[in-house]
């Protein structure tokens, strides 16, 4: 991360990444609903405000805002149409002429002419800045999640190699979404850890108190989802979990299970709430508005095939998950080792309710989203299923380095030698 990092400080007069130019454009959109408030301008009816949620996109605008910038019209959202101007034809073009047609006079045709840099520098280091911060506050989270599976080493191998991940270093050093979509993904998955505490045989705490966490996991839920929509995996955890507890508290485990269990549904009913009400483009017809949040990136994806060539598909399936083995593994084969390590600890979450089994629900359900929904070998789509692989590669690594030891001690203690006796 401390290479992210200087890379972000030393990017000078380096233009852009395409992306880039997407996502601080689209903070026009922090600008229309915080700023003035038109939660009903015509604007959210266009493509960039349907096709993905708005959380990431406000956050970006308040970074820009906090630090004198403010994005107030579409002249940068209109240039990234332009740059994929071939990209589509009839309505797929036509959404995107929409968003052209409401540039700055001019503007078009100076993007046309290369002319125009629709991205200042102070802008693009603005908007690193806030991802890289975002990539710390995601590693502690992971670290934090490792203490409470099995202590410090543990948190610290996991957020080491979460921070170093190739897939993550691309997410922190560029301004895109997707960290702040992992940020408070791994928020919301250590929230519910702590809501979670009493039904791992923890200390009770008052119904307030497992109110109050559960409320926080659904803010964080909300977040995470209304940021991209690839964090449905950990609402998806979220819903496993909570009909883990469901079935605990009807049975002989059910009062320490039962608190939780309502906590979490009130941060269930919280995360709906926010995820509707911080996204305008949802208001007039929210079953339209929610299809289309879907329904745009499967668009954009048939466009992006026709444009790019058919070979970037990924057929579903062997194709798919050998794609997923090897971005998250960073080699395929390297990835049996993160399957054999998932499974392993998988066992012990079976054995026991504990912050295992939530982080190896986490891999498990990560793994198969992401499985199903990755259309191409990019980065950015596995991303999702990193904070829980890293997770419990370092908790088996933790766990081997014990028993060894554990064995080592035994050995010297038959054998008449110093050391500790048996812990039998």
């Amino acid at each position: 991360m401390i290479v992210g990092g200087l890379g972000l400080l030393s990017f000078g007069d380096e233009r852009p990444h395409v992306d880039e130019v997407y996502w601080i454009g689209s903070a026009y959109y922090f600008d229309l609903a915080v700023l003035r408030g038109e939660l009903d301008h015509p604007d959210w009816r266009l493509l960039p405000a349907r096709e993905n949620p708005p959380i990431g996109k406000y956050l970006i605008g308040a970074a820009l805002y906090a630090g004198g910038n403010r994005v107030e019209t579409l002249d940068a959202l209109g240039s990234y149409y332009l740059t994929f101007w071939e990209w589509g034809k009839g309505e797929d073009r036509a959404k995107r002429q929409a968003v052209v047609d409401r540039m700055t006079p001019g503007v078009e045709r100076s993007v046309r002419l290369a002319a125009y840099r629709p991205i200042r520098p102070a802008e693009l280091y603005i908007g690193r800045t806030l991802v890289i911060a975002l990539g710390f506050g995601s590693a502690l989270g992971v670290a934090s999640i490792g203490r409470a599976c099995s202590g410090r080493t543990t948190g610290a191998i996991a957020a080491l190699a979460f921070a170093s991940h190739p897939i993550i270093i691309l997410a922190y050093v560029r301004t895109l979404v997707d960290i702040i979509a992992l940020f408070f993904s791994i928020m919301a998955v250590r929230l519910l850890l702590a809501t979670l505490r009493p039904a791992f045989g923890g200390p009770r705490r008052s119904r307030a108190a497992t109110a109050g966490l559960g409320i926080a996991t659904g803010l964080a839920l909300a977040l995470a989802c209304g940021s991209k929509m690839n964090a449905l995996v950990v609402a998806a955890l979220a819903g496993v979990v909570w009909l883990c507890l469901v079935v605990r508290a009807a049975g002989s485990a059910g009062r320490s299970a039962r608190a939780p269990a309502v906590g979490l549904g009130v941060g269930w009913f919280v995360a709906a709430v926010v995820f509707v009400a911080s996204n305008p483009a949802l208001y007039p017809d929210l079953r339209s508005g929610l299809f289309a949040l879907v329904e745009e990136h499967r668009r954009t994806a048939q466009l992006q095939i026709g444009f790019l060539g058919r070979h970037i598909w990924l057929d579903p399936g062997v194709d798919r998950l050998l794609a997923v083995a090897g971005l998250v593994g960073i080699r395929p084969e390297a990835f049996l080792a993160v399957v054999l390590a998932a499974a392993w600890q998988s066992v012990d979450g079976l054995r026991r309710f504990s912050h295992n089994t939530v982080v190896c629900l986490w891999w498990w359900i990560s793994v198969a989203l992401v499985v199903v929904w990755i259309p191409f070998a990019w980065e950015r789509y596995a991303a999702p299923a990193v904070p829980p692989s890293v997770l419990v590669v370092a908790k088996t690594i933790v766990d081997a380095i014990g028993a060894v030891r554990d064995r080592s001690a035994r050995w010297r203690w038959r054998g008449g030698g110093s050391g500790p006796g048996p812990v039998d």
